[in-house]
């Protein structure tokens, strides 16, 4: 393909989003972004046994385009030549971890693979990427792990130590430094997962909720609602008392108003696309009635207690605390969406402005992003099978 080369412009105007991105300027020089405001300039080529791998020039704030290019042209040079451009003394974290990925990546399956790579350029490499893989130390690998930690997402950070781990002992197999300092980190360096005093549900018993949701002895609009809750990971009473004037349709959105939410803060609920087919259900039961989900009555609302009930009596012991915990759980050790943005599908708000900006209507679209990616995986859990092959994909061992 033709690669039009960058401008200096480019490269600056350049602003970080949730995943990592490249821009290239073509014989193989790139530019990467990753989503944390770092930019760093790569080199990716072939060696003499064709083996794909990358060396990393350096930090783009400090290193110009024209100065990137030029190092760029020397390292082919010495390709050209039959000289190797890696040395024991330029060995960074990210060439060392690149060089062992392009070995282990065959092993493992695709997904796997997938998810270390992510999980380092979304948290690793901006941190100890372009450090001397001899110079690292046990404090700066806890201090990359720790981003992992904030968010909540502990099975991510135990994974991603390993895939540290792994590459530092490849590292020290082929003498480019003296120790694994992975190994001196104890699982006393990060939180452990609290016990709650709520009862979540099991991540391999979501197919229950879809036995519930089939069951025809049981009130279809309760049905609805129970299953509007845990599409939305909402709270009873949310869902419950919802009303047909806070459905904008234009928008596809749900909006709470204040008498609803823990401290009178509006709550915005982008829904997916199951959850818009759902409420066109329901509509031809509510017979013009103001709340989404009605009593038998059509006059009151549904109890916000009755969906807690149904899953009791269909044998699911869970809490709806632990329903939107579950999701926040899973959610979070994704790594897929920004921790800040999971909090406010939540509707959790606390004193930090930069988390609360996220309940405001313009951030419907990463919203939307989020509550429609845990639909599509709740039906995917919609059988056992599909249960457990689902969990297996993203890699999920959650339960202890």
């Amino acid at each position: 393909r033709i690669i039009v080369p960058l401008t200096v412009k480019q490269v600056k105007d350049a602003k970080p989003q949730e995943k990592l991105y490249r821009l290239y300027d073509g014989n193989g020089l790139q530019v990467c972004i990753h989503p944390s405001g770092n930019k760093v300039w790569r080199f990716d080529y072939h060696d003499h046994n064709k083996k794909r791998k990358t060396y990393t020039i350096g930090n783009a704030s400090l290193i110009s385009l024209a100065d990137a290019r030029i190092k760029r042209d020397t390292l082919r040079i010495k390709l050209i030549k039959g000289e190797a451009i890696q040395n024991s003394s330029n060995h960074t974290y990210e060439s060392v971890f690149m060089d062992w990925f392009s070995r282990w990546r065959y092993k493992v399956k695709a997904r796997h693979s997938d998810r270390a790579m992510r999980a380092m350029d979304k948290d690793i490499f901006p941190k100890i990427g372009n450090m001397k893989i001899h110079e690292i130390e046990v404090k700066h690998i806890v201090d990359a792990l720790s981003v992992i930690e904030e968010r909540g997402a502990l099975t991510q950070l135990a994974k991603t130590k390993s895939f540290i781990k792994q590459a530092f002992d490849f590292a020290v197999a082929r003498g480019l430094c003296k120790y694994n300092p992975v190994i001196q980190i104890s699982a006393k360096a990060f939180k452990t997962r609290e016990s709650q005093n709520y009862k979540s549900v099991d991540q391999d018993k979501i197919y229950q909720f879809f036995e519930l949701f089939q069951k025809e002895t049981v009130s279809l609009s309760a049905r609805l609602c129970t299953e509007f809750i845990f599409r939305n990971i909402t709270r009873s009473v949310e869902s419950a008392k919802a009303r047909w004037d806070q459905y904008n349709e234009k928008l596809g959105c749900l909006v709470l108003g204040e008498e609803h939410m823990k401290k009178g803060r509006i709550h915005y609920i982008p829904l997916s696309h199951q959850s818009i087919t759902l409420l066109d259900k329901v509509k031809k039961l509510s017979e013009g009635g103001i709340y989404i989900f009605p009593r038998s009555d059509f006059i009151n609302h549904m109890n916000p207690s009755y969906p807690l009930t149904l899953a009791k009596r269909h044998g699911i012991d869970t809490t709806i605390h632990g329903l939107r915990h579950l999701a926040s759980t899973i959610l979070n050790e994704t790594g897929l969406f920004s921790p800040d943005v999971i909090e406010s599908c939540l509707s959790h708000v606390d004193g930090n402005k930069t988390r609360d900006i996220y309940n405001k209507a313009k951030y419907i679209k990463q919203k939307r992003e989020v509550l429609q990616w845990w639909s599509d995986f709740i039906d995917k859990c919609s059988t056992q099978n599909g249960n457990l092959a689902a969990l297996d994909e993203l890699q999920l061992i959650l339960n202890d």
